[in-house]
């Protein structure tokens, strides 16, 4: 539908307050999860509902289509930004149960294990992550977050170059190394 494409357009363009009235528009036609995926983050973004009104409406597209990773991640997301980790990494997995090498969600999986003090649990997953993306550069610091945390600095400190030669002009390389 023209609206949700529309939404979407604002939407990946940060532009959350002009996708809010487009998303509307395509669940008042045709509700999908996809849509009101869109108007929960939207809304989130745009500050207009809180998070746990947003993780209200995730849950509502998730019963629509439970297989959809797209709203599990964003959930994820939303859960992990509020520090709710243990929630954060329950939305990650149900994405990663749909398909395995979901690299997003992996990672995702391995932000949430590493703040539940995880390190071991979240290295395994950011190489699953790795894999699935390999030389994804925000994968790589990540790594290198988790093997200094681990007490494996020649390790990180590999990543670290690894992200330097990914990235050479962001300096969170330079302050991992």
């Amino acid at each position: 539908d023209a609206d949700e494409c529309l939404g979407w357009v604002y939407w990946v363009a940060d532009d959350y307050t002009e996708a809010i009235p487009h998303f509307q528009s395509a669940l008042d036609l045709s509700p999908s999860a996809d849509a009101l995926g869109g108007l929960a983050s939207s809304q989130f973004e745009a500050d207009v509902i809180a998070a746990d009104e947003a993780v209200t409406l995730y849950d509502a597209a998730l019963a629509i289509e439970p297989d959809n990773r797209w709203v599990w991640r964003q959930k994820g997301w939303l859960q992990l930004g509020e520090e709710q980790f243990e929630e954060a990494r329950d939305s990650f997995q149900s994405a990663v149960d749909l398909k395995n090498t979901d690299a997003a969600a992996l990672e995702g999986l391995a932000r949430s294990y590493y703040h539940l003090d995880e390190d071991e649990t979240a290295l395994d997953h950011i190489n699953a992550a790795l894999a699935a993306a390999p030389d994804t550069p925000g994968y790589v610091q990540r790594r290198a977050m988790i093997l200094l945390s681990l007490d494996r600095p020649a390790a990180a400190l590999r990543d670290a170059d690894a992200f330097i030669d990914l990235k050479p002009d962001d300096p969170i390389g330079y302050v991992r190394k």
